[in-house]
């Protein structure tokens, strides 16, 4: 099954969230299943503290798959600083 837009969409929310470092991203809706049967997400708990005050937070994560094809997805960005500028005039 190809993805579709809006699974594009959750997959960025998926990515920004481990980029951001934030806790995984806590969702209920469809889509987050969706992705997980395309093996392109995957379930994810993360443990806070220990013994009886521990917290546990439950959410969502890309998989390497996921990944690989949300970055596949984006478009090539130049770098623009300034020493790549003046080397091209």
């Amino acid at each position: 099954m190809e993805p579709l837009v809006r699974h594009y969409k959750a997959m960025e929310r998926l990515f920004g969230a481990e980029v951001d470092g934030r806790l995984p991203l806590q969702s209920r809706a469809k889509v987050y299943t969706e992705l997980q049967s395309m093996d392109l997400a995957a379930p994810y708990e993360r443990v806070f503290g220990y013994g009886q005050f521990a917290v546990t937070v439950k959410g969502w994560r890309l998989t390497a798959l996921g990944h690989l094809t949300y970055c596949m997805s984006c478009r090539d960005i130049q770098d623009e600083s300034p020493d790549s500028a003046e080397e091209s005039q």
